[in-house]
């Protein structure tokens, strides 16, 4: 009996080493219209879609702003969901939400408890030289309040020069930058356009191309959610762009609510060796 419920601890360990990490709900926008989850929406909306239940829902419309010139609308390309249910986004083209006007190196926050809008972060007061107005096409806000940002080409910013695949993280306050993400690390030279981060060594990021690069030796798409960690260098899909209702979607911003509910490999490893070790020292016992 001992030794079946050992076989039994052994299995169930081997299915969560190589389980798929489950989350909560994925904020998200996408390169063009959409299907997903029941739900059909537009290039510039902001959807809430719940993995558990296949469902999605319209979280913002981008009937709310106004573009500039009609010709180049402002889909929305960068998000993040702050703790009090505000959301700060960049768009790809410059525009207006009510009166408030805003360029693609900008960010907004909006409150939809009021319905109103402010300007977050002012990127011509902070990108410089030839680059003073490049599109932000990711975004995560830290707990310290930094800025972990991506843009779709390079950007000059607090004394650095960054590519449109890295990801930087920026203080407003001091005006430092550093690098974060370096887009070496995918095969192909690649953008990043979403970015979330669960903590200093696990992001979950997508990226713009539709040739199918790698990173950490997992090949990924656009459309594809994928958490990496940078100890290990390792890459696992979260959410394949086969979720997708419609074939071939890109999502462009993206924002997570929870985090990984699968322990790490290296952590489910000790738990099981643990679990078979203190089965084998109360069959000594006995």
């Amino acid at each position: 009996m001992k030794r079946a419920l050992a076989y039994v601890l052994i299995a169930i360990c081997i299915l969560l080493s190589n389980a798929v990490p489950v989350y909560a709900n994925i904020f998200l926008s996408t390169w063009e219209g959409a299907t997903l989850g029941g739900l059909t929406f537009e290039d510039g909306d902001i959807v809430e879609y719940d993995p558990a239940t296949d469902t999605a829902t319209l979280l913002f419309s981008e009937s709310r702003l106004t573009p500039y010139n009609t010709i180049f609308p402002p889909d929305i390309d960068a998000i993040h969901i702050r703790d009090n249910g505000n959301i700060v986004f960049s768009t790809l083209f410059m525009g207006y939400l009510d009166s408030l006007y805003f360029q693609s190196s900008d960010l907004i926050e909006y409150n939809p408890a009021t319905d109103t809008a402010t300007l977050f972060f002012d990127g011509s007061d902070h990108f410089v030289g030839n680059t003073s107005y490049p599109n932000i096409d990711a975004l995560h806000i830290l707990d310290n309040g930094n800025l972990i940002l991506s843009t779709a080409y390079e950007a000059n910013i607090g004394g650095m020069l960054f590519e449109d695949g890295d990801l930087f993280e920026y203080n407003p306050t001091t005006r430092a930058a550093s690098l974060f993400f370096d887009e070496d690390l995918l095969s192909k030279d690649d953008d990043v356009n979403g970015v979330y981060v669960i903590d200093g060594d696990t992001i979950i990021l997508t990226v713009a191309s539709c040739i199918s690069t790698s990173l950490g030796g997992t090949p990924i798409q656009w459309g594809d959610l994928v958490e990496y960690h940078f100890s290990t260098d390792t890459a696992t899909v979260i959410f394949p762009q086969s979720t997708f209702t419609t074939s071939g979607e890109n999502i462009d911003a993206v924002f997570m609510n929870g985090s990984s509910a699968v322990p790490e490999p290296a952590t489910i490893i000790l738990i099981c060796l643990g679990g078979l070790g203190l089965g084998i020292s109360k069959k000594r016992k006995s």
